[in-house]
């Protein structure tokens, strides 16, 4: 699953808009859009803030190919 598709879905689930999401997080509503449709990779820096303000935890894990 893409870093963006857990976001929206994250979102989606705590009710929040994009709008509301973007001002908790401290950027804008179409860096948010962007992020959840896949045009923009977030950074590690970003979704950790987004996950912040979500009131949820970033887990990283490096798995072997």
């Amino acid at each position: 699953m893409t870093p963006g598709r857990l976001v929206r879905e994250r979102r989606e689930a705590i009710g929040w808009s994009q709008a509301r999401l973007a001002q908790a997080a401290q950027t804008r509503q179409p860096v948010i859009s962007r992020i959840e449709s896949g045009r923009l990779n977030p950074t590690v820096d970003m979704l950790a803030r987004l996950a912040n303000a979500m009131d949820a935890e970033l887990t990283l894990t490096l798995l072997p190919r």
